[in-house]
């Protein structure tokens, strides 16, 4: 029989990260009130989560019962920041799109190259979708994600250079694709 959620239980979930393991499934918490909060708004609020739940404090909103994974939910927010929490299968290419053009809003971008046939926050969004399941598998954080990510494909070409040729080349392809995706005609 499970006991009640502790506090121990809550460390150990945040250790581990928003991700399950294994699997890469996207978490978040719920509380005692039914809310439901995101790994960020339990880590910037940790000491009230603490409080609340020596205190059995189920009224005042941070008493966290559970951990769970959220499935197929795509319209599932944070009920501290009011973001929206990932889920595991009901990512629509809308949504992907979505929270990349809010997050290059809230960060001060520098402008965008062209998009000539208009589906750059699309591959974008696959680009996004790859790296986050690579994060979810390797556990690195958004600071090393992209360079070890390219490490690991270096290392995979090394391994099996007739399925994808060399780095190097692959590298220039890229390249060659994106100049292609970013100029106007």
């Amino acid at each position: 029989m499970k006991t009640e959620f502790s506090t121990r239980d809550l460390k150990h979930a945040l250790r581990n990260g928003p991700y399950a393991w294994p699997g890469g499934y996207p978490l978040y918490f719920i509380t005692a009130d039914g809310g439901a909060l995101s790994f960020e708004s339990v880590r910037g609020n940790f000491r009230e989560i603490l409080l609340a739940m020596r205190r059995n404090d189920g009224a005042s909103g941070w008493k966290v019962v559970a951990v769970e994974t959220n499935w197929e939910d795509p319209e599932l927010y944070c009920d501290h920041s009011g973001g929206r929490i990932e889920s595991a299968y009901a990512e629509p290419v809308a949504a992907m799109q979505e929270n990349l053009e809010q997050e290059q809003q809230a960060s001060p971008a520098t402008p965008l190259p062209p998009d000539p046939e208009g589906r750059n926050d699309e591959r974008a969004a696959w680009a996004k979708t790859a790296l986050e399941a690579f994060m979810a598998e390797t556990r690195t954080d958004d600071g090393d994600a992209i360079a070890d990510l390219l490490a690991d494909l270096m290392h995979l070409c090394d391994r099996q250079p007739a399925r994808f040729g060399g780095f190097e080349a692959e590298l220039e392809r890229a390249r060659m694709h994106y100049a292609e995706e970013t100029t106007e005609a």
